[in-house]
């Protein structure tokens, strides 16, 4: 069993644009604002070259809160290295978004990893760098990760009695799945998932706002600076007007947009 402390985000997909031969709309940007920018050109009718550039033009539809034209521009990522407790509060994120997470029915997780809380971090980092983290943290660590591993043996004794007890007419993948799917009960929020997880950009504007928020678990948290860093170069000018926070809320930053109702 591996302890995992931050999680890892992989972009997989992003908007290819194509000029249109006549609709003309101005030089530079990613492909994701260019995108962006010809939808929003096409409610006013205003191609073409003349006039605000593509950077004043998304700032505009930005600031005056014409955040639809932003839902024409998906990006996806991958995600590693979360708890599923932490994947059952991205899943509640229903508007925009599109999930596909790795099945406790089909795989084995009798060896898998868990990953911590932030503020269990930093007791697993000072005792790692041999630090004195006070015996109440040692103890609370330790007892934490034996209960995670006490769980994963008892769910692989579980999920190989319950091979032996499945009905004679299940095979292979069938009976590993009717054994693995009530084993996983025992299985700790602590375990940990993968999945990959599209977004449209209006989207992932409200997930980075609402999840970076100080109220916030601190592992989505966690997860919400790593979605920023990954996602923001593929569209800055539409993560320009969120501001990062000077204070940080147990060492990541809360964004605030000047545009909320985008």
């Amino acid at each position: 069993m591996r302890v995992i402390t931050e999680p890892t985000v992989h972009v997989l997909s992003v908007p290819k644009f194509f000029d249109h031969p006549s609709y003309i709309i101005p030089k530079g940007g990613t492909d994701s604002e260019r995108l962006i920018a010809h939808a929003g050109k096409g409610c006013y009718d205003s191609y073409g070259l003349d006039g605000r550039s593509l950077s004043q033009h998304i700032e505009s539809l930005i600031s005056t809160g014409h955040g639809s034209v932003l839902e024409h521009a998906n990006i996806s990522i991958f995600i590693e290295g979360i708890s599923r407790g932490c994947s059952h509060e991205i899943v509640r994120h229903r508007a925009g978004f599109a999930y596909s997470q790795r099945s406790t029915r089909y795989t084995a997780e009798g060896d898998a990893n868990i990953v911590l809380d932030p503020q269990y971090v930093i007791a697993f980092n000072g005792i790692a760098a041999g630090n004195d983290v006070g015996l109440e943290w040692t103890a609370l660590l330790n007892t934490f990760v034996m209960q995670c591993r006490s769980a994963f043996e008892a769910y692989k004794n579980q999920v190989e009695w319950l091979m032996e007890e499945a009905p004679k007419a299940m095979n292979g993948v069938a009976r590993r799945k009717w054994a693995r799917g009530k084993a996983r009960q025992l299985l700790p929020h602590a375990l940990e998932t993968r999945m990959t997880m599209t977004g449209n950009l209006r989207a992932w504007r409200h997930f980075l706002v609402q999840r970076s928020d100080r109220a916030a678990e601190g592992e989505i948290r966690r997860l919400a600076a790593a979605v920023m860093y990954a996602i923001s170069p593929y569209a800055p000018l539409v993560f320009d007007d969120m501001e990062e926070s000077a204070e940080m809320v147990d060492g990541y930053p809360e964004y605030k947009p000047l545009a909320r109702k985008v």
